[in-house]
Parts: C-alpha cells; structure tokens; sequence
C-alpha cells in the first residue's frame, strides 16, 4: 500500500520573474555600464541574457559564440552569448582585483548597493521571456542547466494562453 502513494515536492510557486520591459531596461542598463567599462555590466547580463546563477559568475569562460560555465553539482554547461557581452569578456580582466569572476558575496555586496536584489529573479527572466519567445522547456532546461526536467516546467506556468477569454466570449 505505501508504494501507492506518491510524494510531492510542496509547494510549488510561480517563479518571480520580471517583465518584458522591466527586462529590456536591466539590459540596457548592464550595457551603459558595459560601455563605461564597469564589471557590474558583466554581472547583470551573465545572469539576465545567459541565465547563471550569481555562483556561476566566479566561473564564467567565454569562447567563440558562447560562454562555458560550472554550475550546481560541478556540471559544465555552454550558454549562447551576445557579441557585446563576449567582448567584454574578452576585454575585462577575469581574474584578480577589478576582474569580474569574483566571490558570489562580493558580487551582492556591489549589485545591492546599485539597488539590484532578488539575483535569481534575473535568471527566472532569462527563461521566462525565453518560453513566451516560444523556445520549448527541453532546450531551457538545458541552458539552466537542470538535470531534470520537471525543474524548468514552472516556467510553463508563467505562460498565459490568452485565447481562453477571446473563447469565453463567443459563448
């Protein structure tokens, strides 16, 4: 009998993501800064346009097209990455002081006092916008990184059809 039963997870919540507008302006925001050649840019566009987690920041490798990085669990993963965001990569000193792989308390410590909070709602936005873009769940897992499925299908539940008043009307 108790092989019947079949545990859940909790609760499960919608992540917090930000909108398509409040996107846009994080990400212009990272790139004037990209442009003074400020490190905070690095920072906040590795985790709103390429999804990393603030620890992954300490592990960021850019390539041609794309930045490697170590995730959760010592997993290695490539994330597709914008020219300007690879530039500066390339241009900024990585390590050492003043490179822009540092400690994930450093980094909070710098973002809070620009009055960023709530780091991983960036990487919540970075998927999100991807699934009402229309890329499917099986692709954003593997950018996130998750080993399961399931862990990226929250963000299934962020997206409205929005058919279904245009339905309810007809009747």
């Amino acid at each position: 009998e108790m092989q019947k039963v079949l545990l859940g997870k909790g609760k499960v919540r919608i992540p917090k993501a930000k909108t398509e507008d409040e996107f846009r302006k994080i990400k212009e925001n990272g790139e004037a800064l990209l442009k003074q050649g400020k490190r905070e840019g690095v920072w906040i566009l590795l985790m709103l346009t390429c999804g990393c987690r603030i620890g992954e920041l300490e592990t960021v490798a850019p390539s041609e097209n794309s930045i490697t990085v170590i995730g959760k669990g010592n997993k290695e993963r490539k994330i597709p990455c914008n020219n300007s965001l690879l530039e500066a990569l390339r241009t900024f000193k990585a390590d050492g002081r003043g490179g822009y792989r540092q400690d994930r308390k450093y980094i909070d410590k710098v973002l809070r006092a620009m009055g960023y909070t709530h780091f991983h709602a960036l990487r919540h936005t970075y998927a999100t916008v991807l699934h009402h873009r229309g890329l499917n769940l099986e692709e954003i897992s593997k950018l996130l990184g998750h080993s399961d499925i399931s862990t990226t299908q929250i963000y299934a539940k962020t997206k409205i059809n929005e058919g279904v008043t245009k339905i309810l009307d007809e009747i």
